[in-house]
């Protein structure tokens, strides 16, 4: 899941890159190829969400977290498939122990006699 999950970002920040060069290109031939790789980008990455959904339904517990997060609102489809695949441990460990991981969390800032203000 973790690497169906980094291609399909992969693929969404390469459609991104070709959609900016679409809006500052000029020539005929250059859009037309931009717009058919775009295009091209699109059914691939739709092809590998179909991919990433199936392995969710076959894994009993990925579609139960998967469907509880898609029910928060705010929470989308690519969201939940995110966490899932980059964070395994959620429900498996505690809200602080989570957000430590994800470095959420405020350390404190402290060596010998410094002390300075705990930041993230």
């Amino acid at each position: 899941l973790q690497s169906l999950a980094g291609h399909r970002d992969q693929l969404v920040a390469m459609r991104a890159t070709l959609k900016k060069q679409l809006a500052e290109a000029f020539e005929a031939i250059v859009i037309t190829s931009l717009k058919d790789l775009i295009a091209d980008l699109d059914a691939r990455i739709k092809a590998l969400e179909s991919q990433i959904a199936e392995v969710i339904r076959q894994n009993q517990d990925a579609a139960r977290d998967h469907a509880l997060m898609v029910s928060v609102p705010g929470v989308s489809k690519v969201g939940a498939l995110s966490l899932l695949a980059l964070l395994p441990e959620l429900g498996q460990r505690s809200p602080k122990a989570i957000a430590a991981l994800v470095g959420l969390a405020p350390f404190d800032n402290k060596s010998g006699k410094l002390n300075r203000r705990s930041q993230i």
